[in-house]
């Protein structure tokens, strides 16, 4: 359909001149004794493994290793001496010091609870509940008898200065929805993308069909008790694509 591909268009767009700019933040695990300099020689050390350079890749290789091996044992003994200094003088932070050094255990499996009460383990069992609980929280009973009033044929027009204002109030900082683009990507466009953006949200209206992209949401289940099992011990929070929150505001 037009407005999938007008959609999809804007969204690769989007995404590919964000990541051309801004880049593509790798996760990386961070060690707290690892320095500037380790992360600098691994990075050499991936473009020697991508041009194939095998001599220089080792000799980065036992660089690194030796590297990290030096920097732990000194993060590790000017730890040792922080807490015998903490010690002499009876300080309250000795604890807090040395609980940092423990190593973290390993997270508890979580379980969830069927509607009968059964223990849920299995990860596809787990997703099955989650949807139907959520399922039946959001069920209106009563969608599709709702008074709509005496229908008007005439059809209004959404103007681009009506959207590039809900864009740019758009709150900021806020997760993504499934189509992985944040508020600020969309409050940097220009006057063509908005244009663009215009059309799309004024044939979204105008046809009543919704791109995908603006129907699916992301659920994450934030705990609200300790151990929870049961969905209604979890909060809900639902992770929606900003662009169908410009449709939802102008409509």
């Amino acid at each position: 359909m037009e407005i999938d591909e007008i959609w999809k268009k804007l969204k690769d767009g989007i995404l590919i001149v964000a990541e051309e700019i801004c880049g593509k933040e790798q996760l990386t695990k961070k060690q707290n004794w690892m320095n500037s300099e380790m992360w600098r020689k691994i990075e050499e050390r991936r473009q020697c493994k991508i041009k194939k350079d095998e001599e220089k890749y080792k000799k980065l290789k036992h660089e690194i290793q030796k590297l990290c091996r030096e920097a732990k044992d000194k993060y590790y003994e000017d730890k040792c001496k922080k807490i015998e200094m903490l010690d002499k003088v009876h300080s309250q932070v000795l604890y807090q010091k040395i609980k940092e050094l423990r190593p973290k255990g390993s997270r508890m499996l979580q379980t969830l609870k069927s509607k009968q009460g059964k223990s849920l383990l299995e990860k596809d069992k787990v997703m099955e509940r989650w949807a139907e609980y959520v399922e039946d929280l959001y069920k209106d009973d009563n969608r599709g008898e709702a008074d709509m009033g005496d229908l008007v044929n005439e059809v209004y027009t959404i103007s681009s200065e009506e959207i590039n204002a809900v864009i740019k109030d758009l709150p900021k900082g806020k997760a993504c929805g499934n189509d992985n683009i944040s508020a600020e990507l969309p409050q940097g466009m220009g006057e063509k993308s908005i244009e663009i953006m215009t059309s799309l949200i004024n044939k979204i209206y105008r046809s009543g069909y919704i791109p995908l992209d603006f129907r699916k949401s992301i659920f994450v289940p934030i705990a609200k008790v300790s151990r929870a099992q049961e969905c209604n011990n979890f909060r809900t929070s639902a992770l929606t694509s900003h662009a169908s929150k410009v449709l939802l505001h102008l409509i």
